[in-house]
């Protein structure tokens, strides 16, 4: 696989093909292949159960199943949901102070709060198909 992206990524580096347009041809086929993984991840999981462990092979690519694992459910929890909406105002307090480009007073409290650090995320592209 990584041998066949090199193949793209040296067309545009050498100048024969826009970055632009592979960039769009190479999202129009990541969403269109995520629809078909999306469609047929059932029904090929159920055919994926009935190979025997040691002929779990197709097209030389090694398969298996896992079963889905269990994840507790906090938000039952009224000390987990109260922890929570806290955290959400202590977040809304954070904002403020930099908004303003320095403390605030949490009125409840009337502790300082001070400016966070502003981390940025990097710059991206962004690809919308037409319907």
């Amino acid at each position: 696989m990584q041998e066949k992206a090199k193949v793209f990524v040296q067309a545009v580096a050498s100048g024969n093909v826009s970055a632009l347009h592979m960039y769009i041809q190479a999202k129009y086929l990541n969403e269109v292949t995520a629809q078909i993984i999306e469609g047929l991840k059932a029904p090929a999981y159920t055919e994926a159960e009935q190979y025997n462990a040691g002929e779990r092979v197709i097209l030389g690519v090694d398969f298996d199943t896992r079963k889905g694992s269990e994840r507790l459910d906090y938000e039952a929890d009224p000390e987990y949901a109260r922890l929570k909406e806290q955290l959400k105002e202590r977040e809304a307090l954070l904002k403020q102070a930099v908004k303003v480009k320095g403390k605030v007073i949490d009125e409840t409290t009337g502790e300082m709060v001070p400016s966070v650090p502003v981390m940025v995320n990097p710059s991206s592209l962004v690809i919308t198909f037409r319907k």
